[in-house]
């Protein structure tokens, strides 16, 4: 047992990922610069992507359940049958059951780039696998400037 103002090293510690019970949803091809790569990687989902920049809605998809989150430091995942797989580096938002951002922290998306290329509707095979989102290591609260 330890006492309250006693100091543990961090190499001693397991960090958990910021996240309780919630799911974990990512926005796509936030950046021009992005949509341009992916319409250069992909004959066949170049004109979709295209059209994600003029759409009223935003591309939202599903990334992981909590319990396969990466927790910090550890191991992320990647595809066997993936050649080409990127870690995506992204700013999470944490957003409470009213809607609202109460905080954000880091993340790392991994793709397998070459699957998603291939065929648009390959994106949950290239996006969501076991160990492809790692968050935090910490959530810092989210304040309003004036």
């Amino acid at each position: 047992m330890t006492r309250a103002d006693e100091r543990i090293p961090l190499a001693e510690l397991t960090l958990l990922p910021p996240i309780d019970q919630q799911e974990v949803w990512a926005a796509g091809v936030t950046y021009l610069r992005s949509k341009k790569a992916r319409m250069e990687e992909s004959d066949f989902s170049a004109t979709a992507y295209d059209k994600v920049y003029e759409a009223a809605r935003p591309e939202i998809f599903f990334k992981s359940l909590p319990e396969k989150v990466v927790p910090p430091g550890g191991a992320i995942g990647i595809r066997k049958d993936a050649q080409w797989s990127v870690p995506e580096p992204e700013l999470v938002l944490v957003i409470n059951s009213r809607g609202r951002i109460v905080g954000y922290t880091v993340g790392n998306d991994m793709s397998s780039r070459d699957i998603e290329g291939e065929n648009l509707l390959y994106l949950p095979q290239a996006k969501v696998y076991h160990r492809s989102c790692a968050i935090g290591p910490k959530s810092l609260p989210f304040r309003r400037v004036a």
